[in-house]
């Protein structure tokens, strides 16, 4: 069974003192990827809309996103510097989630130009806690993207969608 390159098998977590030199280590590499996970999202946002190529991603509640994102990521910072367990990663994962999915909401013209962040999740989660424990958050990068994109109506939304399926599908296959 994978259970991710620094995940424990279910009733086998590892505490601080337990963790051999190698294995802390993993883990928290385990929580950086994390920190990176959500950390680039919101930076990428903030670029986008401080250099004008998003005018729309303006506002309080966007704002908001972008800042609770960074805090995420810094959480994920402290947690791999005191070694906490990785089972705690989904508060980065779904958190940064669904920050995002909220920042991408406030777009009204630049949607589709910020779809592909969609894209930076699922591997990583699949990464670090397994393809098993990795399937909600495939499935809601899918539907979120799906979602926005047959909103915009934009022509070639099925053939994005099914580009997107493909390109999730080869990311889990190589990790």
């Amino acid at each position: 069974d994978h259970f991710g390159r620094f995940a424990d098998p279910p009733g086998e977590a590892p505490t601080s003192s337990a963790l051999p030199r190698m294995r802390r280590r993993d883990l928290h590499v385990g929580w950086y990827f994390m920190g990176a996970g959500s950390g680039m999202p919101a930076l990428l946002l903030a670029v986008v809309a401080a250099t004008g190529l998003a005018p729309d991603l303006r506002g309080s509640t966007f704002s908001a996103c972008i800042l609770g994102m960074f805090v995420l990521a810094g959480f994920s910072v402290v947690a791999g510097l005191r070694d906490l367990d990785l089972r705690w990663s989904h508060v980065t994962l779904a958190g940064s989630m669904a920050l995002m999915t909220l920042a991408i909401s406030q777009a009204e013209q630049s949607t589709q130009a910020l779809l592909e962040l969609y894209v930076i999740q699922p591997p990583l989660a699949i990464y670090i806690l397994g393809r098993r424990v990795a399937i909600p958050y495939i499935a809601a990068s899918f539907f979120a993207y799906s979602t926005f994109l047959l909103a915009s109506d934009f022509e070639g939304a099925p053939a994005r969608i099914l580009i997107f399926v493909g390109i999730l599908l080869v990311l889990s296959l190589m990790l």
